[in-house]
C-alpha cells in the first residue's frame, strides 16, 4: 500500500524561503531606521545618546540609555533623564515604546527648522545650478543666465540651530514666526559681527540673532542699529563688543 505524503508537508518545506523573507523586510527596516535616526541626530545636532527614528512617530523599539531621542520626519522629543522617559503620560512603555498621538502631540516636541524637501527647494531657488541656456534659447525680454561659481559661508550651523530652537523660530524683533509647512517652521539666524569678508565674525551664541528675513536683511545691510533692551523676545546675552560693531558700521552708513 503506498503512502500517501502527508497534507501540508511538500508546503511546509517550500515556505521556507518566503518565511524568511519577512524576518529579512524586519532586519532591513531596521537598519534603515537606525541610520536614519544616527544621520538626523547629526544633521540637527541632537545631543542624545540613543536615538531611534519612525516615519509616523507612532511605535518605536525601547530607550535604554539617556539622554535619548524620538525621531519622525519632521522634528523629534528629546528625553533627558530615564525617568523623564519612564513618567512620560504621552507614550505606553511595553515591548516597544506606543505613541497613541504620535511624538509631535508631545510638549516639547521640536520641529525641524526646514523640511529637506524645503531646504531643496530654497537652495535651488537660491543657488540655482542649471546648465544656462544659449542666446537662442532665451525669449524675447528675458535675460540671459550665466552660470557661475560661488563660495558661501554654510550658515545654518548647530550653534544658529540652538538659537533658533531657543526662540521656536521666532523673530527677537517682531515674534514673527514662518510657518512654511504645516508644522515645520522657518527663521534665519544673523551675526551682528558678520562671518564674511572683512568682518571675519566668530559663530557663538553671544553673536546671533534669531530673526525673519525681513529683519535679517535691514540687519545685513545695517539699516537699523539694534538695542537689546528693546528686543521683543530676549533669552541669551549678546556680547556688548558684538552689539557695538554692528551700530558702529550702522552709524557709519548713517
Amino acid at each position: 500500500m503506498t503512502r500517501t505524503p502527508e497534507r501540508g508537508s511538500q508546503s511546509a518545506n517550500s515556505s521556507t524561503p518566503s518565511s524568511s523573507t519577512p524576518e529579512m523586510d524586519r532586519r532591513t527596516k531596521a537598519k534603515v531606521h537606525r541610520n536614519e535616526a544616527l544621520r538626523l541626530k547629526e544633521k540637527w545636532g541632537v545631543e542624545a545618546v540613543q536615538v531611534r527614528y519612525r516615519e509616523t512617530g507612532n511605535w518605536y523599539a525601547t530607550l535604554k540609555r539617556f539622554p535619548a531621542a524620538l525621531f519622525d520626519r519632521h522634528g523629534y522629543i528629546l528625553f533627558p533623564t530615564e525617568e523623564a522617559y519612564q513618567t512620560s503620560p504621552y507614550i505606553h512603555i511595553g515591548k516597544e515604546i506606543g505613541v497613541p498621538k504620535g511624538i509631535s502631540a508631545i510638549p516639547g516636541y521640536r520641529p525641524f527648522p526646514i523640511s529637506e524637501q524645503a531646504e531643496k527647494i530654497i537652495e535651488n531657488l537660491l543657488y540655482p545650478d542649471a546648465p544656462a541656456p544659449s542666446a537662442n534659447d532665451v525669449p524675447d525680454g528675458l535675460p540671459a543666465r550665466v552660470k557661475s561659481l560661488v563660495h558661501r559661508f554654510i550658515r545654518d550651523t548647530k550653534t544658529s540651530r540652538q538659537v533658533k530652537e531657543l526662540y521656536e523660530y521666532r523673530c527677537q524683533v517682531c515674534g514673527e514666526r514662518l510657518e512654511i509647512l504645516p508644522g515645520v517652521f522657518y527663521a534665519e539666524a544673523h551675526h551682528l559681527q558678520p562671518l564674511g569678508g572683512e568682518h571675519k565674525g566668530p559663530d557663538v551664541k553671544d553673536n546671533i540673532l534669531c530673526v525673519c528675513p525681513n529683519h535679517h536683511a535691514l540687519f545685513d545691510y545695517f539699516a537699523i542699529s539694534l538695542d537689546p533692551a528693546k528686543l521683543l523676545l530676549n533669552k541669551h546675552d549678546l556680547r556688548k563688543s558684538f552689539v557695538d560693531y554692528h551700530n558702529g558700521h550702522f552709524r557709519n552708513i548713517c
